[in-house]
């Protein structure tokens, strides 16, 4: 098993070959911290870290752990490199501490991040990631219902994402929940006030 401290590094030198992405180090600050709510345990390590994915000028970071997902998406203004990350979650704590430290555009590769403080290198373990998208329903079979007075067995995690989402301004996030018309479809809950942030709720585990 990997340790921590082998699983993230800073140095002092750019050693990454691929073009890197460019993205707001506070928004992809909160889209870690959102998503990373959501990851897997330890022992399904496919699922125990968040996922990135860029495509064109959208960044999705991805953290799911087959009962319920996190998708934050950050819009960039120019079309990025394409490329797909698997950041193990035993390098998130510490990634989340050094993007904190950051102010403004960073640049993002598959195994790296840097700014004009610093590099800090993460590891990124070549596992295949669910199919994510296959699990977000429709919206046009969906409705919206207040989640005031729902209980669910996830409800604390799910608050506590679109908490660490928002920026310091907005404390409590209201969310709502959408429901399809079978007892067995995925809940969709959103917020208008995190607009970039969507959860799943799978009935059937993944």
């Amino acid at each position: 098993m990997t340790s921590q401290a082998a699983a993230i590094s800073l140095v002092t030198e750019e050693t990454e070959a691929t073009q890197p992405i460019q993205v707001d180090a506070m928004e992809l600050y909160r889209a870690i911290r959102a998503t990373a709510v959501a990851m897997g345990d330890k022992d399904r390590v496919t699922l125990h870290g968040v996922y990135i994915e860029v495509k064109e000028s959208t960044v999705c970071v991805v953290g799911t752990n087959g009962s319920y997902m996190m998708k934050y998406t950050i819009e960039t203004e120019e079309q990025q490199p394409k490329f797909n990350a698997y950041i193990d979650g035993s390098s998130i704590k510490l990634l989340l501490s050094w993007l904190k430290d950051q102010v403004g555009i960073i640049n993002v590769c598959e195994t790296s991040m840097r700014s004009a403080l610093g590099i800090i290198h993460f590891q990124n373990n070549d596992y295949k990631f669910p199919d994510y998208e296959q699990v977000i329903p429709r919206m046009d079979a969906y409705k919206g219902v207040s989640a005031i007075g729902l209980s669910c067995k996830y409800i604390a995690d799910i608050s506590k994402a679109y908490k660490a989402a928002s920026p310091r301004s907005e404390k409590a996030p209201s969310i709502c929940m959408s429901f399809g018309d079978d007892c067995l479809d995925p809940i969709r809950i959103t917020s208008k006030s995190v607009p970039q942030l969507l959860t799943i709720l799978m009935p059937v585990r993944l």
